[in-house]
């Protein structure tokens, strides 16, 4: 027991110096225009439950239990509002041209249901199509493509302990929407007009 304890604390430390050293990170962000940040904390005070303003590292974090069903990467209704209202806020003119990236996370609890592990056989695709799937959202609320990217850690960064056996921890399954100061490069273009369309694959016999 004192073994296993040892290992737990420091497993505990290992993983608050990762935490520490991703807020060092974000220390030297540029702070956003104090109009966006008031927004950005309206709209935090709008959907308490859903979602969380991080003024430091400039950075929105939606609880993934609130804004997916439980294994799935489809949006639920009240969060695609939410994200609809955000968009809104992104594309204030003082950070139109800034870039954002969106970062999915998941817990330690290992996917075991047929239909989820059809589209997401492991938390780290899961993670990532979650990414994905909130990107699109902010595509659909006018964020242009080009400003946006999406990945997923899966469950290789959480905020706190998992609990013991695999049974994970809430607040580590969540989407993490950082606006960086990096701006869109100059003559960047969204897509080729005229560009001749992918031609169907022939299907394989058997």
């Amino acid at each position: 027991l004192k073994q296993e304890r040892d290992l737990l604390a420091q497993q505990l430390a290992d993983l608050q110096k990762k935490y520490n050293d991703l807020l060092a990170l974000g220390a030297n962000t540029p702070a956003l225009p104090e109009s966006v940040n008031n927004a950005l904390r309206d709209l935090a005070a709008k959907y308490p439950d859903l979602l969380e303003f991080d003024e430091r590292l400039g950075m929105v974090r939606f609880k993934s239990d609130l804004t997916f069903d439980l294994g799935s990467t489809e949006v639920k209704p009240r969060a695609k509002e939410a994200l609809g209202k955000f968009a809104a806020i992104l594309n204030m003119p003082e950070i139109a041209q800034q870039e954002i990236q969106v970062v999915g996370h998941t817990d330690d609890v290992p996917i075991h249901q047929t239909a989820t592990m059809r589209m997401n056989p492991n938390n780290w695709i899961l993670s990532t199509n979650r990414g994905w799937a909130v990107a699109d959202v902010l595509h659909a609320n006018g964020v242009s493509d080009s400003r946006v990217t999406a990945s997923g850690w899966g469950e290789q960064r959480p905020i706190v302990p998992n609990a013991a056996g695999h049974r994970g921890a809430e607040a580590n399954r969540r989407v993490e929407i950082y606006i960086r100061p990096t701006k869109v490069p100059e003559g960047i273009t969204v897509s080729t007009p005229g560009a001749a369309a992918p031609k169907a694959a022939t299907p394989r016999k058997p």
